[in-house]
């Protein structure tokens, strides 16, 4: 083939076309994303059961629906919180589970048991957990002319349905404004004169705002639809409904309640720099891509033209700009590489054939990307950066090979790209396959790093070959085309210039090569010494890297992050948003903030805090601490408290521990028992429980033998109070097209403290009136308001903030400091799944690295044909470690994932120069041309010769990776760890390997069996330069 594309020279060039159309329309095709996208195998099922108590909910729907999944194949963890009104269980699957399939199981179960709830209980919902749980878009509204509570109901009725049909949102919430109702309220004296109660109320509200078809009819012109409307139009029509009494007649509603417009009793309050406004919150579902959702739904909210949208928080601008910068450091890196390659290779017919082979081989990757259903993300587009400066490594090596050959015919270009192939090849393979075992790694660990493996590995392999097939067709075109004639003034005007770049060039080359020649005599001169220096500069990296901080990835360095503010339960909402406002206006007014949007709920507040771009990381870390403190401080009157956390949870620096047991008083013993001794853990910041004290609860007892002797139903007491203290929803109003809620309760007199509450009857089937406190016994006692339940059990967890230590030191003494509580027995405690997932992604990571280099040992071996010889090669890998180990601590660098990739990177380059130094003696070797007298002679040759080619392919990975290195951003964390370990090992292993290898080379080929004056008897070498003397 290399012999058929040298003599058809347009087939090579059309080749080359190809490659680079086909990628152009396949990277137009291909799903952009921050990250490659994680299916995280999880479901929720959310139900709820309006005005019903947390412990109730708990045993009416929690209890029996983890009972009858938990028989779900492939079910690792089942998480689940119960509260006012609803419940929501997570339900955690094995990585390989079909969630699909598992969706439809889980739905199977439940219907199983769905008829066993109570009738006022909503449908279950199951659907996708995105374990995140926070809004990948917060978007502030405002309509001219309108108040924000018409801004709250216009967002209800339009705006939510809207981005309801948005695929990949799972939720969305609105807060802000209050919602329109109209209240029926009761006079309980009234009812009980004429004989009346709720039900009969409600009966006949319903029964009067009804819309019935009455059939149709036909006539001599077709049919006709008969309808027959009686919808309240007005209060007016509502007050006027009659009610039956049975034997005291006919009443009108208004003679016995008032009818007025009102709201919904506020839940919430929402603000954005002060303002009171209406607030969006955009929750997308697991395995949605945050990108295409967070598109389509600004398309939605801008396609409200009346709408002023402030957007507080969009996650898809941070991705944008992270993949981004991502691929302009890519782009600058082929950039640098062919201004190197121009001013080393000078010639065009070098430099051209070089600067082809990059998009020839980096463009075609978007096919493979799309063929294997991969997207753009910063992961694949660090990858294309990397490759930036890998891809022309064998084409520096080919054309080396072709100008440094005496035939210039088509027969010798072709025996120079001979002479290099099994060194070309090679050192391709062992770069590939280091990434063979990232495929092995768990799905969220192969998820992460399999893009870039993947980027990496198709870009080295589509070099290759047009090293091997297109280069020496590049070089034989523009070596044999005519020179381009420019106009002589600029010939006058720059050919000095160019002249004396060079000359510099030249000159600088020479100098190189007399300082590593000299360098090579002062090795071999003190060859034990420099053997000593080089392993004890391993060691010592290996004692410093086992020292180091193991961290997971770190925060992702977006704008915006989140204070929580935890007030004591039973707060008022007006005292709690009071709370919360001055903490607001302290954040409004501090340097660095560019805005400030705040969410109140009961007995809780959430500022989602905008900093400036240009912040530096510590500014914006030094920020969220000053914020944090002034929160503190302002929020000790209302003996609440505050922490922070990053808008993307998995970047948050912060450990969960979870205490599972039987009893929630002895839970919350040992939680606040872990919680304080965690706190006092030097290095440890800010810890806080993740539960909250009970609030105030009142318990209404059914006797039962005096229910019934009386003949009531213990169903009839609680609707009747719940009714009356509640409300239901007993029919909708229509006005200017929109539904209001028409809600039935007792007036506020009757309800406003619990001794107005039981007051009352209740009629039992004879129609008797029966007063509720003879059947009803009060106590009073605390509720929880939350309960929390993992594997079936109840639990209540502790988080920590990291602060000073990393992820890893943080869980090993949070695990000391449990360890020596000694938790009662049937009590135990487990980690959330961050740290374990990281613990597991180290170990796999690490594990990797290990079979990498064993690989690497298989694939020289079978190349060189000997089981000894990948061993001198590979003592290139200890070197790099040894140079990116001291870098990382020096720039305070934990050892996190992406630098773990770094490594498994790093042993699949580094060989390379160890593959060029080595492969011309071996081939000495294998001809029976080296002795024992020309051994060191012929090994400084061969080292002369490689220099240029090995310290060129350094240059051009190194400078292709700088944009990395330097760049910054947003989401440079991902890819900085990586492109400082492998520029720093490979320049550090690249210094070393030039020298120390001949060396060792001059012993390992002193030991074989070498052609000597006695055949078959070896003879041991003389060692260089005399040993110690000198």
């Amino acid at each position: 083939m290399i012999r058929y594309f040298i003599h058809n020279r347009i087939s090579a060039f059309m080749l080359a076309a190809a490659f680079l159309t086909a990628g152009v329309v396949s990277l137009y095709r291909l799903p952009v994303s921050l990250v490659p996208p994680s299916d995280y195998p999880a479901l929720s099922v959310l139900i709820e059961y309006p005005g019903v108590g947390p412990e109730k909910i708990e045993l009416l729907l929690t209890k029996p629906v983890e009972r009858i999944i938990k028989s779900v194949n492939g079910i690792t963890e089942i998480n689940s919180v119960s509260e006012d009104g609803k419940c929501r269980i997570n339900i955690t699957f094995s990585e390989k589970t079909d969630i699909k399939i598992a969706s439809v199981k889980v739905r199977e179960k439940i219907e199983l048991i769905k008829d066993t709830f109570p009738d006022e209980v909503q449908e279950p919902v199951v659907y996708r957990y995105d374990p995140s749980e926070r809004p990948v878009i917060i978007a502030a509204l405002e309509i001219d002319g309108l108040t924000s509570d018409d801004t709250r109901d216009f967002a209800d009725r339009k705006i939510k349905p809207a981005l309801q049909r948005v695929d990949g949102i799972s939720e969305i919430n609105v807060a802000g404004g209050v919602i329109s109702e109209i209240h029926i309220e009761t006079d309980r004296s009234r009812l009980e004169a004429r004989g009346l109660t709720l039900s009969d109320i409600s009966s006949a509200v319903r029964s009067s705002n009804i819309s019935i078809p009455g059939g149709t009819i036909e006539t001599g012109s077709g049919i006709t639809l008969l309808n027959i409307p009686s919808r309240f139009r007005s209060i007016t029509d509502i007050e006027n409904t009659i009610i039956n009494t049975g034997e005291k007649g006919l009443v009108y509603l208004k003679e016995i309640a008032a009818t007025s417009f009102s709201a919904r009793e506020k839940e919430d309050f929402s603000r954005f720099n002060g303002r009171d406004l209406v607030t969006v919150y955009i929750h997308k579902g697991g395995g949605a891509n945050t990108l295409s959702v967070c598109s389509e739904s600004m398309k939605i909210l801008n396609s409200f033209s009346n709408v002023k949208l402030k957007i507080i928080y969009n996650q898809g601008e941070y991705i944008e700009s992270a993949v981004n910068n991502a691929a302009f450091s890519g782009l600058w890196g082929m950039f640098i590489v062919f201004i190197v390659l121009t001013i080393f290779f000078r010639r065009r017919e070098s430099v051209i054939p070089i600067a082809l082979s990059i998009p020839c081989s980096m463009f075609i990757v978007p096919v493979f990307l799309y063929a294997g259903d991969r997207g753009v993300n910063i992961m694949s587009l660090s990858g294309f950066a990397l490759s930036a400066g890998m891809v022309v490594d064998n084409g520096i090596v080919i054309i080396e090979a072709v100008t440094s050959w005496r035939d210039k015919s088509m027969a010798g270009i072709l025996s120079a790209v001979n002479s290099v192939k099994t060194a070309v090849v090679s050192s391709t393979l062992t770069t590939i396959s280091v990434f063979a075992p990232v495929a092995l790694l768990s799905s969220r660990a192969e998820s992460m790093y399999g893009d870039m493996a993947f980027t990496v590995n198709r870009a080295l392999a589509v070099s290759l070959f047009t090293a091997l097939i297109l280069v020496p067709a590049f070089y034989i075109t523009f070596k044999n085309m005519k020179g381009v004639n420019f106009p002589e003034h600029i010939i006058n005007k720059y050919k000095p210039v160019f002249k004396r770049i060079e000359a510099a060039v030249i000159n600088l080359e020479s100098r190189c090569f007399e300082l590593y020649k000299n360098i090579l005599e002062y090795v071999f001169n003190q060859s034990f010494r420099i053997l000593a220096l080089s392993f004890g500069v391993i060691f010592l990296s290996a004692v410093l890297f086992s020292v180091m901080d193991k961290d997971a990835v770190s925060d992702n360095g977006g704008r915006e992050f989140y204070l929580y503010m935890e007030f004591p339960t039973g707060t008022s909402l007006d005292a709690t948003d009071h709370g919360v406002r001055e903490v607001e206006k302290t954040a409004g007014t501090m340097n660095g903030v560019e805005s400030v949007s705040a969410k109140v709920e009961k007995w809780r507040g959430t500022l989602t805090v905008k900093m400036e771009s240009d912040l530096s990381d510590k500014k914006r870390e030094k920020l969220q601490m000053s914020l944090k403190n002034s929160a503190d401080s302002l929020l000790k009157p209302f003996s609440a408290f505050s922490y922070t956390s990053e808008a993307d949870e998995m970047a948050s620096r912060e450990i969960t521990v979870h205490f599972l047991g039987d009893d929630i008083d002895t839970l919350k013993k040992i939680a606040r028992e872990a919680s304080s001794r965690i706190s006092r853990i030097e290095g440890i910041g800010e810890c806080y429980l993740r539960f909250r004290d009970g609030r105030p609860e009142y318990t209404l007892t059914l006797d039962r033998d005096k229910s019934s002797m009386s003949g009531v139903s213990a169903a009839s007491v609680a609707e009747r109070i719940r009714g009356g203290l509640f409300g239901p929803v007993v029919t909708k109003f229509i006005e200017k097209g929109r539904e209001v809620d028409v809600r039935l309760r007792l007036a506020v007199s009757d309800r406003d403290t619990i001794g107005n509450v039981m007051a009352g009857t209740v009629k039992n089937g004879k129609g008797d009136d029966v007063p509720i406190p003879e059947m009803v016994r009060l106590t009073e006692g605390e509720g929880a308001t939350r309960i929390y339940r993992m594997n079936g059990r109840r639990t209540l967890s502790v988080t920590a903030k990291t602060g000073d230590l990393s992820l890893q030191e943080s869980g090993y003494r949070i695990m000391d400091v449990i360890e020596s509580m000694g938790l009662p027995d049937e009590y135990s405690y487990d980690f959330d799944r961050k740290l374990k997932e990281f613990r597991k992604e180290r170990i796999e990571l690490a594990a990797a690295a290990a079979v990498s280099v064993i690989l690497i040992y298989m694939i020289l071996a079978s190349l060189f044909e000997s089981l000894l010889l990948p061993f001198l090669i590979m003592i290139t890998i200890p070197l790099a470690a040894a140079g990116a180990v001291p870098m990382l601590f020096l720039t305070g660098t934990p050892v996190s994932p992406p630098v773990y990739m770094g490594f498994i990177m790093l042993a699949g380059i580094v060989v390379n120069n160890g593959i060029l130094l080595t492969e011309p003696v071996n081939l000495d070797f294998k001809s029976g041309l080296l002795t024992n007298e020309n051994l060191e002679q012929k090994i400084k040759r061969s080292a002369k010769s490689r220099f240029r080619p090995v310290m060129l392919t350094v240059i051009t990975t190194v400078l292709g990776m700088v944009p990395l290195l330097i760049g910054g951003g947003d989401g440079s964390s991902l890819w900085f760890p990586f492109a400082l370990t492998v520029t720093s090992g490979l320049v550090f292993s690249t210094a070393l390997t030039l020298v120390l290898l001949p060396l060792v080379s001059v012993w390992f080929y002193g030991l074989s069996t070498l052609s000597s004056p006695h055949p078959g008897k070896p003879r041991p070498p003389k060692p260089p330069g005399g040993g110690l003397k000198g």
